[in-house]
């Protein structure tokens, strides 16, 4: 999402940035009042309300990522989509309770903002309240500006509090689920409660605003994104780097030619290869670097010329979660295991995938192995 974004500042250390098609929804929102005969004040009142919406948005997004600071927990990036704000934390706490304040914290951020606002407006007499006032609230204006930004925090307090995961009220759901389940339970019912609103979005997306329906796509898609990550740390907790890592690997010479090196490649499945020099391990590069250097510097161009410097490097006694989690947050081809003088293997997300996918169906055929000997001698285990 990085090389797509434009960085704006930080705040509080965090980076803010804005998605390019973020300004789609601008143009969009130009190109609709231009075709309505909208006067050009009236267009500048409506992106203008737009662009004070998003602010509401990324203070609701900076409330969560100041209470995952108090837990420690780093925030890459705040970055700004066409369909609202998305903090990207560098993990969602397992304990209940974190993740309870971290989540509500956003909410809380709009109805702090809309009792401001709501403040002012009483102390303003801009409330329009009477029946001969409610177009007011049909069109942005200077007059209803501010009470149309206090309308919009309600509604973005009660729309995040719907208990749909992975939104707010789902992550909500789930975090006081987890008072009382495991968190792998916890997270199977929140998912099963939000694509029941999956569907309620669908529904009446169809029937009122297809908006809804892009939602209803992003609660499914993300939900069992979410459930799938839980299901890895659970079982990547029982194990080390040592247990995941490839112990049989190509180590290639920097100063090999590309020829010499596809050559090798084409022998094997593997995807990313490390290179090494005369005192030890330099770089690594995968099949695509290898074929833009192909097609860019050309067959007799060395290794070291298309290598990657970044080596990242994990001792053998590190947590599996921890290391799933650091190569999804960085997205990380790849981790060495050991240090520079001795690597004693390599991880990569292929891997660890392949690695999960043997440790559940190994543990399918011991289920079915003690139903079978519970059948066959009516002994409960």
């Amino acid at each position: 999402m990085k090389q797509y974004s434009i960085s704006l500042r930080k705040l509080f250390g965090i980076p803010i940035t804005i998605h390019w098609t973020f300004w789609i929804l601008i143009v969009w929102i130009v190109v609709n009042g231009v075709m309505k005969g909208q006067s050009s004040s009236q267009l500048l009142w409506y992106v203008l309300f737009v662009m004070a919406i998003f602010v509401c948005v990324g203070l609701h997004e900076l409330g969560h990522a100041l209470a995952a600071k108090r837990y420690g927990i780093k925030t890459h990036s705040i970055t700004f989509l066409p369909i609202g704000g998305v903090a990207r934390l560098m993990k969602i706490p397992d304990k209940p309770k974190q993740e309870l304040i971290i989540t509500i914290a956003g909410p809380m951020v709009n109805i702090i903002i809309a009792l401001v606002l709501g403040i002012v407006l009483l102390l303003t007499k801009r409330i329009p309240f009477s029946a001969e006032n409610l177009d007011l609230i049909t069109s942005i204006n200077a007059s209803n500006f501010l009470f149309m930004l206090f309308l919009i925090n309600i509604m973005l307090f009660i729309f995040n509090m719907i208990p749909a995961f992975p939104m707010d009220g789902g992550r909500i759901f789930r975090a006081l689920l987890s008072f009382v389940f495991p968190r792998l339970k916890a997270t199977r019912l929140a998912v099963r409660v939000g694509q029941g609103f999956a569907i309620v979005f669908v529904l009446l997306g169809l029937l009122y605003n297809p908006f809804l329906i892009v939602i209803a796509i992003f609660i499914t898609l993300g939900a069992q994104t979410e459930l799938q990550d839980v299901k890895f740390s659970k079982t990547l907790d029982q194990y080390k780097a040592s247990d995941l890592m490839m112990r049989k690997f190509e180590i290639f010479n920097e100063d090999q030619s590309l020829y010499s090196a596809v050559t090798e490649i084409l022998r094997g499945q593997d995807k990313v290869f490390i290179v090494k020099d005369d005192y030890g391990i330099t770089g690594f590069f995968t099949k695509n670097d290898i074929l833009k250097g192909l097609s860019e510097m050309g067959q007799k161009t060395m290794l070291k010329n298309i290598m990657r410097t970044n080596l990242n490097w994990v001792k053998e006694n590190q947590n599996g979660v921890t290391i799933y989690d650091l190569m999804k947050k960085e997205q990380l081809p790849i981790l060495l295991v050991g240090d520079q003088n001795q690597l004693s293997g390599i991880i990569n997300f292929e891997n660890i995938q392949e690695f999960i996918q043997l440790q559940a169906s190994q543990k399918k055929f011991l289920k079915k192995e003690e139903l079978s000997f519970q059948n066959e001698w009516g002994i409960e285990l």
